[in-house]
């Protein structure tokens, strides 16, 4: 595993988005080629980590982590409607929790619904990272969705390699097979556009606005 790595002295990642966006999933992935990325959601290893947004208290104006030039950071997003449905209907029903972090967690908590405050989440942290990363203010951002595209997978572990990683792209898929992903396991209700659009029309438009900037389609 050692050989995987170089010094100590290279960068760490930090990786933010909201809740089921995939984290969990590419933390696995992460740490199985070799990288310390402590308990996901909770704490940093040697490498950095994969925080989910609400967990990450570090978050500021010019980045999702302070001391930004030690870190590479991402912005780590998901489609809108699987990450939405998954959000409102959790294990408890309760939609998003924004635990430890200050931002938008007043905007998300005046949703009317978990529906309704899944989508202010979605919408809120997505945006923020959209334009941090237009800004220059953090170094990706990556779609879960690619982690089976070759060409945009390529791009990311040669970003990740400032940090130490050294993984071929085809190691990465072939062990993402091997660890699979936890979709819907929860057997969440799937949302559709004219659901949002019953809920919050306004927002809704918002949501499939940012998602084109994102370069999602919007069915």
């Amino acid at each position: 595993m050692r050989s995987i790595l170089l010094d100590s002295f290279q960068k760490k990642i930090i990786i933010t988005g909201t809740g089921r966006c995939g984290s969990a999933f590419l933390h696995k992935m992460l740490t199985n080629c070799g990288l310390d990325l402590g308990k996901h959601e909770k704490r940093h290893g040697v490498n950095g980590g994969i925080l989910n947004f609400g967990w990450n208290s570090q978050i500021h104006d010019d980045g999702i982590i302070r001391n930004t030039e030690q870190y590479i950071q991402v912005g780590l997003i998901r489609e809108p409607l699987g990450c939405i449905s998954s959000q409102a209907t959790g294990s408890k029903g309760q939609g998003p929790m924004m635990h430890s972090t200050e931002y938008f967690k007043a905007k998300v908590a005046a949703g009317k619904d978990p529906l309704h405050k899944g989508m202010l989440y979605y919408y809120y942290v997505n945006n923020f990272l959209y334009e941090l990363y237009k800004n220059n203010k953090i170094d990706s951002i990556f779609k879960i969705e690619d982690s089976k595209d070759r060409d945009k997978l390529s791009d990311l572990l040669e970003l990740f390699a400032k940090a130490g990683l050294r993984v071929s792209v085809d190691t990465f898929i072939e062990r993402s097979k091997e660890i699979g992903t936890n979709y819907n396991t929860r057997k969440h209700k799937n949302y559709s556009w004219d659901d949002l659009h019953k809920k919050d029309t306004i927002l809704t438009n918002k949501i499939q606005r940012l998602s084109q900037k994102l370069n999602y389609k919007i069915k």
